[in-house]
Formats: structure tokens, C-alpha cells, sequence
């Protein structure tokens, strides 16, 4: 998987950016601290003036490479940075993982971190939140 281009030659995408930058909702941050995925659709509706979308929602977006502090010149390098720490946390194997065994995502075939990263990155996934700074 890793290095492998989208099928359809269209921009990868990131799992985790701003709400400026979102062209897909994927969820909602839980009280545990983990993305429920939700269907997108809800934007418009989401912003109470409480903070930052990113705090409680979870966006995706087309990737902007070098226009990101995580792009490495080659690389998404929070991608690779979750997917190393994730392995290394995780002491049981969750066993081989399939398409069939992951979570369903929106944006897997367009997916930066999935295209670079394979399938452990979608475990880790769901524990990202996107952490944007105010103003």
C-alpha cells in the first residue's frame, strides 16, 4: 500500500485538517476522546461560537503538501508519526487487517495517511484530533 497512488489519479487527501480547509466531515470528537464517524452534510449547522470546529469535529480535505508543517518533502510526517507511535503502543496485534476488518471511512481510497501508512493507520485514526489554534 505504501507509496501507491490514488485509483483515480485525483489529490490525496487529509484525515485531519481545518475546518477552512474541509471538503468532508468525518465525525464528531466523543467524550472519550475518539472520533465517532458521522455522515457528512452538518457543517453549516455545527459552529456555536464555542471554539474551534476542530476541537468537537473532525474534518478532511485535499492534501496541501508542502502548504503543511507536517509535509516532509515526500511525505505526510504526522501520518507516518501516528502510525510508528500506534504500533509501538499497541502491545496485541489487532491481527491482519482488510478492508473488510477496518472502520468505514469516507476518504480511505483518497486517504494520504492510508495510501502512505496501509491499513494500521486507520486503528490509530480515530484518535487523532485535529488541534487548531485560535486567531
Amino acid at each position: 500500500m505504501s507509496g501507491a497512488d490514488p485509483p483515480d489519479s485525483s489529490p490525496r487527501m487529509c484525515p485531519s485538517t481545518t475546518s477552512g480547509n474541509a471538503t468532508v466531515f468525518l465525525g464528531m470528537v466523543s467524550s472519550a476522546g475518539t472520533i465517532a464517524y458521522v455522515t457528512p452534510g452538518l457543517l453549516e449547522s455545527l459552529d456555536d461560537g464555542s471554539g474551534p470546529l476542530e476541537r468537537r469535529f473532525r474534518f478532511s480535505g485535499d492534501c496541501v503538501e508542502t502548504g503543511c508543517g507536517f509535509w516532509t518533502g515526500e511525505q505526510c510526517g504526522l501520518g507516518a508519526r501516528i502510525a510508528e507511535t500506534y504500533v509501538a503502543a499497541t502491545l496485541d496485534a489487532p491481527g491482519p487487517l482488510t478492508d473488510s476488518t477496518l472502520p468505514k471511512c469516507a476518504i480511505r481510497p483518497r486517504c494520504r495517511w492510508y495510501l502512505e501508512q496501509g491499513p494500521t493507520i486507520c486503528q490509530a485514526c480515530r484518535f487523532v484530533v485535529t488541534e487548531a489554534r485560535a486567531g
